[in-house]
């Protein structure tokens, strides 16, 4: 029992060697440095929205949260959707989505999508969702919740190469063992794992609950944003009451509204990411000057 309390009863405390700025080891790579720009540019973009709203969509795309608040982060503490300005699986998932359609028929000739209508074959489908993926890691950079996400997408990608039926479940069981062998210290991170919770959640736990309430009569959407909630909430909520000594009881019913707007703002939030290097005008929310008017 002591020598697990000291394992997670580590501290440290770092003091700088010398006095001044600290040393540039390195300059940044030349994808780093796209990243940052692309960033910058979402940034510069939003600069029309409302306050709140120019605040959380960067944290809501790229999880960039330093224009954020104090007050609205404790918000969202409050109505446990932290989780929200923590890009994760369900960023990427959006984003895939536009490319091969719904989960359920990724692998197969008739899905949806942006890739049918491209005339991508499913080997070419699969590759070009492996380079959205590197780019999708790249901007968002490499966090924990990202990477995870990303092994997960690329074990599925694969099997949509490989024409073979994908199960989820094993791409999420094959994602988590690889990056606990490649940095073990994950497994001790609470995003990570709550990361992991919620993504088994929604696969195991919320069809069966959303097939349940469907059978009741409750329409399709309703069913599947509400089976998608409970379940994540259900499987994290014992590891948030140890995390932050509260269980709250508003969790269910938040997340549920906001997945409404979540969807909508990721996909126009990572389309103004992109056009903003190349169509400024197009990706800004700011209203464009007049200049068709007569000068005085």
């Amino acid at each position: 029992m002591l020598c697990a309390v000291a394992l997670f009863c580590h501290a440290a405390v770092l003091r700088p060697a010398r006095p001044g700025p600290p040393v540039v080891t390195g300059e940044p790579s030349r994808l780093q440095r796209i990243a940052g720009e692309l960033r910058a540019g979402l940034r510069t973009a939003s600069e029309g929205l409302e306050a709140d709203a120019r605040a959380l969509l960067p944290a809501l795309v790229v999880g960039d949260t330093g224009r954020v608040p104090d007050d609205l982060r404790e918000a969202f503490r409050a109505t446990d959707l932290t989780h929200l300005m923590a890009v994760s699986g369900s960023n990427l998932t959006i984003v895939l989505a536009l490319l091969i359609g719904p989960p359920g028929r990724a692998h197969r000739a008739e899905r949806g999508g942006l890739a049918p209508l491209l005339g991508l074959g499913l080997r070419t489908t699969a590759v070009a969702g492996g380079a959205l993926t590197l780019a999708f890691v790249i901007v968002c950079r490499p966090e924990p919740s990202v990477v995870r996400a990303a092994a997960c997408g690329a074990v599925t990608l694969l099997a949509v190469a490989t024409g073979r039926r994908r199960s989820l479940v094993p791409a999420l069981a094959a994602a988590v063992l690889l990056l606990s062998l490649w940095d073990p210290w994950l497994a001790r991170g609470y995003g990570f794992l709550l990361s992991v919770l919620a993504t088994g959640a929604l696969l195991l736990l919320a069809p069966r609950w959303s097939e349940a309430l469907r059978e009741r009569g409750v329409p399709a959407r309703i069913a599947e944003g509400v089976a998608a909630a409970a379940a994540a909430q259900a499987v994290c909520a014992p590891v948030v009451a140890v995390l932050s000594a509260r269980v709250g009881l508003v969790a269910v019913p938040c997340n549920l509204v906001a997945e409404f707007a979540v969807a909508p703002a990721t996909v126009l939030g990572f389309a103004a990411l992109a056009l903003a290097p190349v169509l400024p005008g197009a990706a800004s929310t700011r209203e464009m000057p007049d200049t068709t008017a007569v000068p005085p």
